[in-house]
């Protein structure tokens, strides 16, 4: 009984985070610590994927960390996940970041 128990828990729990990752998720059902590392994330594969794409020059990956880990970025980030609650975040920090570091 305890292992259907068990694998009842997960399910119910697996059907609970179904909902899709939106910006408007993140600022509204993610807790707040948990933010800021999600974000950094995002900004940490979008700095890599641009050092890959400039042929492993440094420059626009460089743009993107110190515009994506500064703190006051960060606070706009969040509003623009609240500007933008239909796109995925991704989509909203790659558009900021192509912004302020263009190709």
């Amino acid at each position: 009984m305890a292992i259907s128990v068990g694998v009842l828990g997960f399910y119910c729990s697996a059907v609970s985070f179904a909902e899709e990752l939106t910006a408007g998720v993140v600022v509204t059902k993610m807790e707040a610590e948990d933010r800021f590392p999600f974000v950094t994330g995002i900004v940490e594969g979008l700095a890599y994927e641009r050092y890959q794409r400039d042929g492993k020059a440094t420059a626009g990956m460089k743009c993107i960390y110190e515009w994506g880990f500064n703190a006051e970025n960060v606070v706009k980030i969040y509003d623009a996940f609240k500007a933008f609650p239909d796109y995925t975040p991704a989509a909203v920090v790659s558009a900021m970041a192509e912004k302020e570091c263009p190709r």
